[in-house]
């Protein structure tokens, strides 16, 4: 075979591969795929259908790996400069591994190959591009939360830690500081025992409380701002 005739046969490859109902399938394998492995975590299911699951499996592991091999046909060395067919790449390759223990949780990753594949929705690839013109919005503020929560948890073990076990220590008052913010039940059980004892505390909470609940609304707004000016 000639390069004309090879340059022939590769771009029969990306014709198919670059096909709606190329793509539609590898989506359709994609969403069982996830499914099989959902199954595959229970123990009850894979006592009565391990076998069969496990077969499926295999079987969709194995067209996935024909699709990388087309591909990699397809584009030669261009394949590898694309972010998004490393990352089918790495997955397939993770898929090769069969789902036990810890390698169930890296082969959930498969997950990400279908954000390839509905990008090309105009509606899901804008939401994704707002999502992502937020990140900077959200991990500031982010920040600055973990730093209002670091303070208020180092003060309530000053405050508390000595009498209540919720605030003996830096873990304890933090993961209570959080469970106050939420506003459930166990919350307000919080608060109110450690108001019979202080009954000013409720000055600490509440500063706490405005403190958290600014930083939500301000990330809100400024969120929305930036949404409307991509717009």
């Amino acid at each position: 075979m000639n390069i004309t005739d090879l340059e022939k046969e590769r771009a029969k490859a990306q014709s198919l591969v670059q096909s709606k109902n190329f793509s539609s399938l590898i989506m359709f394998l994609i969403f069982w795929d996830a499914i099989l492995l959902g199954f595959m975590t229970s123990a009850k299911v894979m006592m009565s259908l391990g076998w069969e699951l496990f077969f499926l499996d295999r079987l969709i592991v194995a067209l996935f790996i024909c699709e990388m091999m087309i591909k990699i046909y397809a584009y030669g060395g261009e394949f590898f400069k694309k972010g998004w067919n490393l990352l089918d790449l790495f997955v397939v390759t993770l898929s090769i591994i069969p789902a036990t223990s810890f390698f169930v949780i890296l082969r959930s990753f498969r997950l990400l190959r279908l954000l390839k594949y509905v990008d090309k929705d105009l509606r899901v690839a804008n939401f994704i591009q707002n999502l992502m013109s937020i990140v900077p919005i959200f991990l500031t503020s982010l920040v600055i939360y973990f730093v209002v929560l670091y303070v208020f948890s180092v003060m309530s073990v000053g405050l508390f830690g000595d009498i209540f076990i919720a605030f003996g220590d830096l873990n304890h008052a933090v993961f209570s500081l959080v469970q106050v913010m939420s506003f459930d039940s166990l919350s307000v059980e919080i608060i109110q025992s450690v108001m019979i004892i202080y009954p000013k505390a409720w000055i600490f909470f509440f500063s706490f409380i405005l403190f958290s609940y600014l930083i939500i609304t301000t990330f809100v707004v400024s969120a929305i701002k930036e949404v409307i000016k991509k717009a």
